[in-house]
């Protein structure tokens, strides 16, 4: 009976993994929390052996038999090329052959594939992911995926907390230097972070390795008290994310209306910057339908493996 019967949706990062029991109706049974999964940062046993671990928790607390486990999705940072996905997925099958019962079909996607189901359900569609970093990231009109951006902080990744955080640092070197006025935004990151000195600009940057996103709460808070170079800021970093959306959307076939979701620390914060990236987006895309995402970011993965069952038992 389909009463007995569930999925599991696994949210894999840099932080922690979190694996979502549900039934088959979307309702969540249990959740279960494990550690940071990051196929780059961690390979691939070791991301198996995490997951493994989150989903038998997940299983156990709420008392089910592993066996009732139709399908998993797993999406995971790291994961987004085809053949990084096939090495994880090989590893975490070599893991489950250990067991005597595991569970039924399994699916490795990356992060931004979970994020883009819970925003559009599966349908065409576009999202910005501006967090820690950004990129462009869609399904287009004919079920093919598309991307532009996630270059990383090195290369670049406009818009993002990262590229704040630097446009940030770098006013605040300005000012040491003497090419600048201090004001609130240099204030707030010397109180924050103990930035007031080229020595301690290279100390917390280079030998503390100190993300530069974490300076982007602070123009935030800088911008929302009418700091004009906190305003320059957002302004210019949400013209550097609508450019790489521009971009993007000339990859994708879409002809009337261009369904667009923000997701992501930045984009998804209270404050002034998701109203800037949207003017920015209406002035210069005449066509993009601003949506609410379908789905909270943590249902996606469990979204993602019910449209997957559903899909294969209609095909069966």
């Amino acid at each position: 009976m389909t009463e007995n019967l569930y999925v599991i949706g696994v949210d894999g990062g840099g932080t922690s993994t979190v694996a979502r029991l549900a039934d088959l109706h979307g309702n969540i049974i249990s959740v279960s929390k494990a550690g940071p999964s990051n196929l780059q940062t961690y390979g691939p046993e070791k991301c198996a052996e995490t997951l493994t671990g989150a989903i038998t928790d997940a299983i156990s607390q709420a008392g089910v038999s592993i066996d009732t486990v139709q399908t998993v999705v797993y999406g995971t940072a790291g994961a987004g090329r085809k053949a990084d996905q096939e090495r994880l997925y090989n590893a975490i099958q070599n893991k489950w052959d250990e067991m005597s019962q595991k569970p039924g079909a399994l699916y490795v996607v990356s992060d931004a594939d979970i994020a883009l189901e819970a925003a559009h359900g599966g349908e065409p569609g576009i999202i910005i992911i501006a967090g820690t970093g950004s990129i462009i990231y869609g399904r287009d009109v004919d079920g093919t995926i598309k991307r532009s951006g996630g270059w990383g902080p090195i290369i670049g990744d406009p818009g993002s907390g990262t590229a704040i955080g630097l446009r940030a640092l770098r006013h605040a070197a300005k000012i040491i230097d003497g090419c600048a006025e201090a004001g609130l935004l240099m204030q707030l990151i010397a109180e924050n972070t103990g930035i007031t000195s080229q020595e301690s600009m290279i100390n917390k940057i280079y030998k503390e390795k100190f993300p530069p996103s974490n300076v982007a709460p602070l123009v935030f808070r800088a911008a929302g008290n009418d700091d004009p170079a906190a305003l320059e800021i957002i302004q210019e970093s949400g013209a550097e994310l609508v450019d790489m959306l521009q971009c993007g959307i000339k990859k994708f076939a879409f002809q009337k209306t261009i369904p667009i979701a923000y997701i992501g620390g930045v984009l998804q914060s209270d404050t002034i910057y998701p109203d800037v990236v949207s003017n920015l987006i209406r002035q210069n895309i005449p066509n993009a339908d601003i949506r609410n995402p379908k789905y909270k970011p943590e249902e996606g993965a469990v979204a993602m493996a019910l449209r997957l069952l559903n899909e294969n038992t209609m095909q069966d």
